[in-house]
C-alpha cells in the first residue's frame, strides 16, 4: 500500500481513473510501469476466475495478473500466469529485446505456468514475456525452505537482479547457508542472464531476520540493496543494532550494502532506525537516494518518511525527513534531475 499525506505544494490536475477487477480481490503489489506506447502495464495477484475484466481462468489459489492499458487508461489486454497453488508478481520491467519481465513468487508444482519442480516452500519465480504478454520463458530458483522475492531489476547487459528474503540453507539455486541455519531471513541475491540462466548467488545477513526490499545497478555495474534488519553484528553483517533489546521488542535498522558487479560486498551502513523497509535509485553521480519509513533521525524518535542521499562510499550527503506521517513504498528519478 502506498499513501502520503503533506501540504499542498503544486496543483495537479487528474486526466482519468480508472478501476479494474472482478467480483473478488485483485492486489497490484507489482505495480506500474509505462510502455513504449506511452500506456502502461499494470501487475499483482488475483483470486478469480472470468469475470470482469478477467478473461482468462485462474489456475490455481492465487494466480500473477498482468493488465494493458493504453495511455488514456482503456485496457486492452490482460493475461493470467500461475500454476496450481499460489503466485504472485511483486516487480516487472521493460526488456531490451522489447517484451516484459515479471518476477514474484511461487509454491506451485510443474503444471498451468509453472515448468521447474519445487526447490523448498516458496521460490522466486520470473516470466519473460513479448510486449503483447505472451509467455516465453518461465524460470524458478530457490533453497531448500522460503525464498520469497521482493524486488528485480533488469541490468546494463540485459540479465536481471533479483532480490528477496530467504531462510534456506545451501541446496537447490542456492551456493550459500542461511546465517541462523534457517530460523531467520537473510538477503539473498540472484544474477541471472537475458535467458533467465542464474550467474551467481550471495546471501547476507545475521543471526536474525534481515528483510531486502530494494535495489539499484550503480554505473560500475554493482548494485546497492537496501532493507532492514533485526541482526547485531554477526553473519557477515559488521554493524551493531541501534537497539540492544532488538529482538525482544522487534525493532529493526535499515540495512544497506553495496556490492560489486560479481556479487562481493564492498561496503555497509546503517541509515537509521526503521520498521518497514526501503527503496533506492541511482542518482547519476556515482551516488544513490534511499528512502526509509523511518522511526526517527539517527538515534532518535519519530515515525516519518527519511530520504537520504549517499555518494559511491556510502557517505552521508544529505537528509530530509518528512514532517507529515507517512508511508513511502518506492522512488524514482525524473527527468529534469529530481525524485518522485
Amino acid at each position: 500500500m502506498c499513501w502520503y499525506s503533506a501540504a499542498a505544494q503544486y496543483t495537479f490536475v487528474k486526466q482519468w481513473d480508472y478501476r479494474y477487477g472482478t467480483v473478488i480481490n485483485e492486489y497490484a503489489e507489482g505495480g506500474i510501469i509505462s510502455t513504449p506506447d506511452s500506456g502502461f502495464i499494470i501487475a499483482g495477484t488475483t483470486a478469480s476466475g472470468i469475470n470482469g475484466d478477467k478473461t482468462q481462468p485462474l489456475g490455481g489459489d492465487i494466480d500473477a495478473w498482468v493488465l494493458k492499458i493504453s495511455a488514456s487508461g482503456i485496457k486492452q489486454w490482460d493475461k493470467d500466469f500461475g500454476g496450481y497453488g499460489g503466485e504472485s508478481f511483486v516487480a516487472m520491467d521493460n526488456t531490451l529485446n522489447g517484451g516484459l519481465i515479471f518476477a514474484g513468487s511461487t509454491d506451485s508444482g510443474i503444471g498451468g505456468d509453472i515448468t521447474d519442480s519445487p526447490r523448498g516452500n516458496v521460490d522466486y519465480w520470473i516470466v519473460k514475456t513479448d510486449a503483447m504478454g505472451n509467455k516465453q520463458w518461465v524460470k524458478r530458483f530457490g533453497g531448500s525452505s522460503y525464498d520469497l522475492l521482493t524486488c528485480m531489476k533488469r541490468t546494463f547487459d540485459g540479465g536481471y537482479i533479483l532480490g528477496g528474503w530467504s531462510n534456506s540453507n545451501s541446496g537447490g539455486d542456492k551456493t550459500e547457508n542461511n546465517w541462523s541455519g534457517g530460523f531467520h531471513y537473510d538477503y539473498w541475491v540472484g544474477k541471472v542472464d537475458s535467458r533467465g540462466i542464474k550467474e551467481w548467488d550471495k546471501t547476507f545477513g545475521g543471526l536474525q531476520d534481515d528483510g531486502l526490499s530494494g535495489i539499484a545497478q550503480m554505473e560500475d555495474g554493482g548494485y546497492v540493496l537496501t532493507g532492514w534488519s533485526k541482526s547485531d553484528s554477526s553473519g557477515n553483517r559488521t554493524i551493531h543494532n541501534i537497539d540492544s533489546t532488538f529482538y525482544l521488542n522487534g525493532s529493526a535498522d535499515s540495512w544497506t550494502v553495496r556490492i560489486d558487479k560479481d556479487g562481493n560486498k564492498l561496503w555497509e551502513k546503517r541509515m537509521g532506525r526503521t520498521e518497514l523497509g526501503g527503496s533506492v535509485v541511482y542518482a547519476g553521480d556515482s551516488g544513490c537516494i534511499l528512502i526509509f519509513e523511518s522511526t526517527g533521525v539517527p538515534d532518535g524518535l519519530g515515525g516519518n518518511p527519511w530520504i537520504i542521499k549517499v555518494d559511491n562510499s556510502g557517505s552521508l550527503n544529505w537528509t530530509h525527513r518528512s514532517v507529515a506521517a507517512a508511508s513511502f513504498c518506492t522512488i524514482f528519478k525524473t527527468k529534469d534531475g529530481g525524485y518522485l
